[in-house]
């Protein structure tokens, strides 16, 4: 099976946590957005670090801002490029 990127909005808790690990387990690398209140963020990746998951995150915010102008799918390819991952 070829790597795919995935995105999980709301991937750091919880339902979004579990379907997070559950993905790359299955070899699938993944993209999580978060609450840009969310203090928790950088201590949530270095803990599923730890767990052996390499996860990208980013503030919803800073990821829609980064989306703007641009339609999902040139977004998309866009980000897969820069994990270096086919989408």
């Amino acid at each position: 099976m070829k790597n795919r990127t995935v995105l999980v909005t709301g991937g750091m808790g919880g339902l979004g946590e579990s379907i997070c690990t559950k993905l790359a387990d299955l070899k699938y690398t993944v993209v999580t957005t978060y609450s840009p209140s969310n203090k928790n963020a950088e201590a949530w990746l270095a803990q599923m670090k730890e767990q052996g998951y390499n996860f990208k995150a980013y503030a919803w915010q800073q990821y829609n801002k980064f989306s703007q102008g641009k339609n999902a799918k040139n977004m998309w390819v866009e980000d897969a490029r820069r994990l270096g991952r086919p989408i």
